[in-house]
Parts: C-alpha cells; structure tokens; sequence
C-alpha cells in the first residue's frame, strides 16, 4: 500500500476487493479454473501474511497503526469503493468459503443474489442518510 491514509487504497487493500478484481481478471483472460482457485489460495495465503505482519509492527511500533477509515480525507469516495463489483464478489466468495461445510460454494449463487438486494439497500440507506443531512443544514440556515 503506498498511502495509508488514503481510504480508497486501505479499502482496495481488503482480502474481498482482492479476490474478486482476481475473478474479474479471471472472466476477462480466461483460464483453467484450476489457475483461478490456486490465484485465490495464493491472493489469501500473501493477505493473511502481510496481516499478520501489519499486526506485528503495530506491536513493535504502535504509532504506525493506521487512522481510521472515517477520519481519512477521501472517506467519501472510498464508500463508492464498497459498492465495486469486485468488493462485492470478494465479500460473496468469503462467506461461501466461511460455509463450505454446509454447501456454501453450490449456494455461491443465491448469496450472489442476496447480495444484489442488500446493494440497492445499502444504496437507499445512504441516500436517506444525506437527504437527512442536507435538510438539517438547510434548516439552520
């Protein structure tokens, strides 16, 4: 990561965006499939590394932790980040993998689905969010 305090880098920094620009890459070059699961076993097996070495920097050196998301100047374009398809993918084949011993990876479409309709809320939730801030601010005036 080259800014830390950059929302938009720390977001696409997540396993989830990760994963799923993977399987977009994927979609658009092709491959086995056999290419694809060992691309995201490496993707998730270097992210829990450079985990655990954050972690233990932090330890070592506690003022090299990071800022929170909110307080960062670009938090509001790094919330668009979290609508992106890959996020979303990454998210939906996270919670397949956390599933796998109940059929997660056969029901990776209805989560996919899920996920859809949990999008076009989120979106609604946001919109209110700021309609409610902008009415405030125009009734102080």
């Amino acid at each position: 990561m080259h800014n830390p305090n950059s929302a938009v880098e720390r977001i696409k920094n997540h396993l989830a965006y990760k994963l799923g620009q993977a399987m977009i890459e994927y979609n658009k070059n092709g491959g086995g499939y056999l290419s694809l699961f060992k691309k995201l076993y490496n993707i998730k097996k270097q992210h829990k590394k450079e985990k655990q070495i954050y972690q233990e920097t932090i330890k070592v050196f506690p003022t090299l932790k990071y800022p929170e998301l909110k307080q960062c100047p670009d938090y509001n374009e790094a919330l668009k980040c979290y609508f992106h398809l890959s996020y979303m993918l990454g998210e939906v084949l996270i919670k397949a993998d956390q599933d796998k011993f109940i059929g997660g990876y056969f029901n990776l479409n209805k989560y996919i689905k899920k996920k859809k309709l949990k999008k076009n809320l989120n979106y609604f939730k946001i919109f209110l969010k700021n309609l409610i801030k902008l009415i405030l601010m125009l009734l102080k005036l």
